[in-house]
């Protein structure tokens, strides 16, 4: 009876090892990955503006992976399952990249109606351009006109 409880203490203590040294081994990866993150947002940053929290982090920062952990229902030795879910945070990740995208597409599209706009006076003069008060300018919109 007591080498049974002792091999399975062993056996359980060398279950909690493996786990234990994957899940560090983890922790430590997805540290180093956060504290590389902080170090390039600091130096990016303007100078004299931090847009940091106290904890050196900022407050727009949203966890990444979300852990549920479910206890065993009965009192057995069993241990309680962690899950990771990256679902939340990667559906937030493409919501920004769009929002990011839109954002380009218009920087770009109102640098290209500018571009135009500069053209079409450089080439014909500036009284030429009809004045209106809210005007999409296009380039074709302006070549129409004159």
């Amino acid at each position: 009876m007591p080498s049974e409880t002792n091999q399975a203490i062993a056996e359980l203590l060398e279950r909690y090892l493996v786990v234990y040294t994957t899940l560090r081994a983890a922790l430590t990866a997805a540290q180093q990955r956060m504290f590389h993150a902080l170090a390039r947002a600091n130096f990016t940053a303007d100078r004299g503006v931090r847009h940091y929290g106290q904890n050196q982090y900022g407050e727009r920062i949203q966890a990444s992976r979300r852990v549920t952990i479910s206890a065993p229902t009965s009192a057995s030795l069993s241990p309680p399952t962690f899950t990771i879910a990256e679902e939340p945070a990667a559906a937030e990740e493409e919501e920004a990249e769009q929002g990011e995208e839109e954002e380009k597409n218009k920087k770009k599209e109102k640098h290209r109606q500018q571009q135009a706009l500069t053209h079409a006076i450089l080439l014909h003069g500036y009284e030429k351009i009809p004045q209106k008060k809210s005007y999409h300018i296009t380039y074709s919109n302006v070549m129409t006109h004159l």
